[in-house]
């Protein structure tokens, strides 16, 4: 019961932040491979490894509820639970290309032994492919492009393409993409300064 109970409050609007960006950027459609892994775990296998997907499972949940319940939120805090989260989509691939192997409606052939291969392209591709959009092409998701407004402006400025009066920069949290800028136009001579609005004094 402590694991349904983990992920119903999990769940839970205040404590959904961490597993709302789980599912809309961080895995995506690699998400839905975590349950269905923890579930073939259980339904599967006996011994060692279920003991791992349960371990896995409820490490994965109980560090979740941790940092959910904390009141600073980052979107990193939950990357030591990739892997983990990892192992339970990649059992899922596994017992799906199992399955593909272990097909009994095909009498030999080609395609049998092609259907396992086909399988994990499907599988791969994708990923692979966004891998090299993310190189080749970079683009800034939804949740990226309010927080680097300020940075590409600055960076204009200290590229000479704009012009700013000096001035100080009130921003609220993480802001070590601005100090950079702020750094390198005051070595330019510019009296732009950084300034956390709570700590004005």
């Amino acid at each position: 019961m402590t694991l349904p109970c983990l992920l119903l409050i999990l769940l839970w609007d205040p404590f959904n932040y961490y597993l709302n960006l789980l599912i809309s950027d961080q895995f995506a459609i690699w998400f839905l491979f975590v349950p269905m892994g923890f579930f073939a775990g259980l339904a599967f296998l006996k011994g060692k490894i279920r003991n791992l997907i349960l371990y896995v499972a409820l490490i994965s949940s109980v560090y979740l509820l941790i940092i959910s319940s904390a009141g600073t939120k980052l979107a990193w805090y939950n990357a030591p639970i990739f892997p983990l989260l990892s192992i339970l989509a990649s059992f899922a691939i596994y017992r799906v290309f199992l399955l593909t192997v272990e097909f009994k409606g095909i009498d030999g052939g080609l395609f049998k032994k092609a259907l396992p291969v086909l399988f994990m392209v499907m599988v791969l591709y994708p990923p692979y492919q966004i891998i090299i959009d993310k190189v080749y092409k970079p683009r800034e998701g939804s949740n990226e492009i309010d927080f680097y407004n300020m940075s590409h402006l600055l960076q204009d400025v200290a590229n000479h393409k704009s012009e700013i009066k000096d001035c100080f920069i009130c921003y609220d949290g993480y802001n070590a993409h601005l100090q950079y800028y702020t750094n390198r136009l005051n070595q330019q001579g510019k009296l732009v300064f950084l300034k956390d609005p709570n700590c004005w004094s």
